[in-house]
C-alpha cells in the first residue's frame, strides 16, 4: 500500500529529467566519491563510449523553443519527413487536439542536424481525452511522434547510414534487463549537477543499465538505483525524457519504453507494447519485433521453434526460413535451396509466378506498382484464387496478409536470384527427360496409328464409289 501511495505522488508532481550512477557503479569505474566534480568528467568517459556503440546512433536530442530532452529517429520516408520518438509531457502540444503544429529541431549523435523545421507532432488520444479515463494516463501515454523534414541522412562513424530501431510489440517480463542513452545532467547519488560535463567530446552524453523490476499492466515499467548491484546501476533523471529503454531479444536491440518521471531513486517508462498500432497510424514503416527476421550471426543460438530466419545466400540474395524443430545441429542444418529439412521449413520468398505454391505463413516479395518497390509481405490466410490480388498498395495489413519490411534488394538483383530463377525455370532431370521422350513417343505412335486407320478408311470409302 505504501508503494502505490508513493507512486500515485510520483506521477501527480515529478518529471523525469541524465543519467545519474549508483556511487558503487562510479568507484567501479574509477571515480572517487570525495571529489566527484573533478573525477566524473575523466571516469564518465567509459559509459561515454559505450553510448556510442551502433545500436544507440539513432538517439539524439530533440530541441524546440519549449526544451531539449532526448529523442530517437524512428525513420525517414521518401517523402523528406524524418519521424522521432519522445515524451509527450517535451514537447507544448496542443491539450485540445492529437495533433499540433511544431518547430523543432532533431541533432544526432555527432551533432549533426537530421530534420528541422515546421512540422506535426502527434500524442495519443488519451492525453486529451477530458477528463482523463485513468488517473496515471499522463504516464501511460507519455510520448510524441514528430514528423519533420528531413535534412540529412543519419550516418555511422564509417559513413554508413544508421539503422532505424525496432520496437517491441510483445509483453515484456519483470526483471528484464534494459539500457538507455540519455543527454542530460550527469550526477552520482544525490549529487546531480549540470555543471558536469565530459573532459573529452562535445556532448553530454551517457550510458546506463537497470533492470525491469515493476510492470503495470503492460502500460508502464519501473526501475530504481540500488548501491552494489551489478545490474540496477544508472537512472535517467534531468534532460533525458524521451530516452528510449532498449533490450536485448535474441541478438537484436529493441526498444521497450520511453523515459516520463521519476526522481533520483525510481524512474517510469512509457511501455510501449499497447501503443503500437497509434505509433503505425503516424508511422507505418516503424520496424516492430514480431515483424523482423532473426539471423543466425546475431541470434547465438537463443531461438525458438515458429521463428523466422533471413538467411543471406551465395547469391546475396535472401531466403526466409521457418524454425520447426530445435536439435544440436539445427543451425548447421540450414538447407541450401528452396525446400524443407528436419529442422527449418522453407518460407519464402514466393513470387507471383509461383504463387499458387503458397501456404499460410509464406512470405511473398510483392512488387508494389504504386511505390515502384519491392515489399514483402506475410500471408495469414488460407491461400485462395487470386489472393495476391489482396496486397495492400499502401503497406498496411489486412485480413490476408501483413507487411514485414521493404526487400533488401531491387528487380536488377532479383533476376539473378537462385530462388527466383529456379522457381521461374527449372532444368529437367535425365530421368523427367526420358520420361518426357517417351510420352512423346508414344503420342507419335498414336498419331501414326490413326493417321494410318484414317488412310484405310479412305480407301475403302473410295472403292464403294
Amino acid at each position: 500500500m505504501k508503494f502505490i501511495i508513493f507512486l500515485s505522488m510520483l506521477f501527480a508532481i515529478s518529471t523525469s529529467h541524465s543519467i545519474v550512477l549508483s556511487e558503487s557503479k562510479f568507484q567501479e569505474i574509477g571515480g572517487d566519491i570525495n571529489n566527484i566534480p573533478n573525477s566524473i568528467r575523466l571516469n564518465n568517459e567509459i559509459l561515454r563510449e559505450m553510448s556510442l556503440h551502433p545500436e544507440y546512433l539513432a538517439v539524439g536530442t530533440i530541441n524546440s523553443s519549449y526544451a531539449v530532452c532526448t529523442a530517437t529517429l524512428l525513420g525517414q520516408d521518401n517523402n523528406g519527413f524524418s519521424y522521432i520518438f519522445t515524451a509527450a509531457h517535451c514537447i507544448n502540444y496542443n491539450k485540445e487536439k492529437s495533433e499540433s503544429d511544431i518547430n523543432a529541431t532533431f541533432i544526432s549523435w555527432n551533432r549533426e542536424i537530421i530534420a528541422k523545421g515546421r512540422g506535426k507532432a502527434f500524442v495519443p488520444k488519451q492525453l486529451i481525452r477530458k477528463p482523463l479515463l485513468h488517473k496515471n494516463d499522463r504516464v501511460y501515454y507519455d510520448m510524441a511522434i514528430l514528423k519533420l523534414p528531413t535534412v540529412d541522412v543519419l550516418l555511422d562513424q564509417f559513413g554508413f547510414p544508421v539503422p532505424f530501431p525496432i520496437l517491441n510489440d510483445k509483453h515484456l517480463r519483470v526483471n528484464t534487463e534494459v539500457s538507455f542513452v540519455g543527454h542530460g545532467s550527469w550526477g552520482v547519488g544525490n549529487d546531480i549537477s549540470d555543471d558536469y560535463s565530459p573532459a573529452f567530446g562535445h556532448q553530454r552524453r551517457l550510458y546506463g543499465e537497470n533492470i525491469i523490476t515493476r510492470i503495470m499492466s503492460q502500460h508502464a515499467f519501473l526501475i530504481w538505483l540500488v548501491e552494489n548491484n551489478n545490474n540496477k546501476w544508472a537512472l535517467p533523471t534531468k534532460g533525458d525524457s524521451g530516452s528510449a529503454w532498449w533490450y536485448k531479444h535474441k541478438g537484436l536491440d529493441v526498444i521497450v519504453a520511453i523515459t516520463s518521471k521519476g526522481d533520483n531513486s525510481l524512474v517510469v517508462g512509457a511501455s510501449l507494447s499497447k501503443k503500437i498500432t497509434w505509433i503505425k497510424s503516424i508511422y507505418n514503416d516503424v520496424k516492430l519485433l514480431s515483424r523482423t527476421f532473426l539471423t543466425i550471426k546475431e541470434d547465438s543460438n537463443a531461438g525458438e521453434v515458429g521463428d523466422y530466419y533471413q538467411v543471406k545466400k551465395q547469391d546475396g540474395c535472401n531466403n526466409y526460413y521457418e524454425l520447426s524443430q530445435i536439435t544440436n545441429d539445427s543451425y548447421q542444418n540450414l538447407p541450401n535451396s528452396n525446400n524443407d529439412n528436419s529442422n527449418w521449413q522453407f518460407r519464402g520468398p514466393f513470387f507471383e509466378h509461383n504463387k499458387q505454391d503458397l501456404v499460410m505463413g509464406d512470405i511473398f516479395l510483392y512488387d508494389n506498382p504504386e511505390s515502384g518497390e519491392l515489399e514483402l509481405f506475410k500471408l495469414i490466410s488460407p491461400n485462395i484464387k487470386n489472393i495476391t490480388k489482396n496486397i495492400p498498395t499502401d503497406r498496411r495489413d489486412n485480413n490476408s496478409w501483413i507487411y514485414m519490411k521493404k526487400a533488401d534488394i531491387d528487380y536488377n538483383q532479383l533476376i539473378n536470384c537462385s530462388t527466383y530463377k529456379d522457381t521461374v525455370y527449372k532444368e529437367p532431370t535425365s530421368e523427367e527427360s526420358l520420361t518426357a521422350l517417351y510420352e512423346i513417343q508414344e503420342i507419335y505412335n498414336s498419331l501414326t496409328f490413326l493417321s494410318e486407320l484414317q488412310d484405310i478408311y479412305n480407301s475403302l470409302f473410295t472403292s464403294e464409289q
